[in-house]
Parts: C-alpha cells; structure tokens; sequence
C-alpha cells in the first residue's frame, strides 16, 4: 500500500487541487489523533507547507449542534473502551482522554448496505457500524428511562393509584437534570 506521500506525489495538478479543497471538509470529520497525524505528515510536504494548522470554523447553524455529537462521541467510546485496541502515545494520558483517543483510532467493523445515501446527502455507501451503534445509545436509553416513567404515570392513573403516579413523576423530574448534567460533562 503506498504511502501518504507517494499518493500525493502521483496525483496531477488538478487532482491536487481538487484534495486541496475538499481537506478543510475532510479535516473536520475526523477525530483529533487522526487529524493531527494527517496534519503533521501533510505540513511535511512541501506541496502542503502553506496550509493552515486547524480546519476552518464550522458554520454557524452547526455550532449549537455540536454538543449533541460530543455526546454521542462520548457514550460511544465510554461503552466501546473494552472493545477499543491500545494507541501508542496514550499510555501518560488521564483515563477518559486515552479512551476517547483510543475511540477515535478504532477501525470499529461495520457493514455495506448495498446501496448509496442520495446525492444531495452526499453520495456515499451506507453502512452499519459498530461506532454508529454505539453512538445511539444515548437517544434509546433517555426515550426508554422518560417513556418508562410516563408508562408508570398512566398506569397509576389507571389502576388509581395516585402513589404510583406520583413517584413516577418524582422520577421523572429527577431523571430531567440528570441527563442534562450528562452531556455538560459529556461536552
């Protein structure tokens, strides 16, 4: 398999370019391990020298959005650390930046779907991946913990029995600021 440079050396100069352009893009999916690397080895490059060092700011409509992929980034390489390989260069890192490096570098397994997101989605094979997987969790554990208490809330109010209902809604008032202080930690 040929090298990062030897790939960039044997691209034309319209190739070159085009991979000059769309790298600001690119940059921003990656993770921080992955990036820095590419980063380091493209500023090696002569054809790279003048790039800047940091992708540019996202748009301003995604900057809210944001937190809510830092926390499904977060559940994901919290519930993926055993399943995770070890990255050289973590070994001095706090617990919870080694494992969200080591998240970032994993080559989790996923499967191609057989067919592509549409165009205007961006064109790509779909595919069902361990990381993707992991990253929902987050979403089905708030929905099955508030549906949980409101099932609670209906069948007391069914059955009459007012304690039930209102333990459930003690529960659910509780259970509000606890996933609120989650992703103020998680981000």
């Amino acid at each position: 398999m040929p090298t990062l440079e030897e790939t960039i050396r044997g691209l034309s100069p319209e190739a070159l370019n085009l991979y000059r352009q769309q790298l600001p893009e690119r940059l921003k999916v990656m993770g921080e391990l992955e990036r820095n690397t590419l980063l380091e080895q493209l500023q090696a490059m002569p054809e790279f020298r003048a790039m800047p060092a940091e992708p540019q700011e996202p748009p301003a409509w995604q900057k809210p959005l944001q937190w809510l992929r830092t926390a499904e980034q977060a559940a994901g390489a919290f519930l993926g650390a055993p399943f995770s390989p070890a990255v050289a260069g973590t070994e001095h890192l706090p617990w919870w930046e080694r494992e969200k490096a080591e998240y970032e570098a994993w080559e989790a397994p996923s499967v191609e779907m057989g067919f592509k997101y549409p165009q205007w989605l961006g064109g790509e094979e779909v595919t069902l991946g361990v990381k993707g997987a992991l990253e929902l969790t987050p979403w089905f554990a708030t929905t099955i913990a508030t549906a949980g208490l409101g099932g609670m809330a209906g069948l007391g109010a069914r059955t009459g029995f007012t304690t039930l209902t209102k333990a459930a809604q003690l529960g659910q008032k509780a259970i509000r600021p606890v996933i609120a202080d989650m992703t103020t930690i998680i981000s």
